[in-house]
């Protein structure tokens, strides 16, 4: 099995980062594309309040992530692409990652109540319902994100 995963791969007492070393085990090859690569920018900071304060405004990408999955989805065959947590991944990378490998399975996962604003971007309420798995730990989320769009979501 071949897995891109996607996450905030810095640092070492990152849960994001636990996770992708569990990918490494159960997978033949785990490629990576780190989406906090960089420390946020002030620019970030306000777009992510003005966002919270229910402006529709998009968050900048830290480490050109989108750019990066369509390159490697362009050149290689995944299995899977897991995004933890896509807070600033565009629905046009996922439909590009479903035109250019339509059997590629793409997952999100995150260990936060996604239903709540405060957990939430732009980019992942647009996301959605192009996931084809979404994966959480919280039980009580299901139906609100169930209205958001999303589909075949299982809780662990």
């Amino acid at each position: 099995m071949r897995i891109l995963s996607v996450g905030s791969l810095s640092g070492m007492s990152n849960t994001c980062l636990h996770r992708n070393w569990a990918l490494h085990k159960v997978a033949d090859e785990v490629d990576e594309i780190n989406t906090q690569l960089n420390p946020i920018t002030l620019w970030g900071r306000i777009c992510y309040h003005l966002f919270f304060l229910g402006l529709p405004i998009r968050i900048p990408e830290n480490n050109k992530e989108n750019e990066k999955i369509c390159k490697m989805v362009k050149n290689k065959d995944y299995d899977i692409v897991w995004i933890d947590k896509g807070h600033t991944i565009l629905p046009s990378t996922l439909k590009y990652i479903k035109k250019i490998s339509p059997n590629t399975i793409i997952v999100s996962y995150s260990p936060d109540n996604m239903a709540l604003r405060h957990n939430q971007t732009q980019q992942y309420l647009e996301t959605i319902p192009l996931y084809d798995y979404f994966f959480t730990n919280k039980s009580y989320i299901l139906d609100n994100m169930r209205k958001l769009g999303a589909k075949n979501i299982f809780c662990k």
